[in-house]
């Protein structure tokens, strides 16, 4: 089993509302049982992060929090996520980013 971190640096096109986000890290991807979600950011902000099946339909709501500034880091339990394509959806401040988890 190879363990795979995906680093989407989002601030590479200029996003309103993003200013103050640095990084999200979706690992491992491919996953399989328990996937971490994690980044850093440059002030507080509320963000949110969902598990997305490939029809965009709401699988688990794995955090809604408000953060401080600083680096963030949830665990997020995937025992009952059958095998599959789903996505990531990383709200900050109401600025969306969504990227691609496989779960095996």
């Amino acid at each position: 089993c190879v363990e795979l971190t995906v680093t989407a640096n989002i601030l590479t096109e200029a996003k309103p509302g993003l200013e103050n986000f640095r990084q999200f890290i979706i690992a491992p991807n491919p996953a399989s049982g328990q996937l971490t979600l994690s980044g850093q950011l440059t002030t507080g902000a509320f963000c949110e992060a969902k598990l997305l099946d490939a029809y965009g339909r709401t699988v688990m709501q794995c955090f809604e929090n408000e953060w401080i500034a600083g680096g963030f880091s949830r665990r997020v339990d995937l025992r009952d996520v059958p095998p599959g394509l789903y996505f990531v959806s990383f709200a900050m401040d109401g600025v969306r980013q969504v990227m691609k988890v496989v779960v095996e």
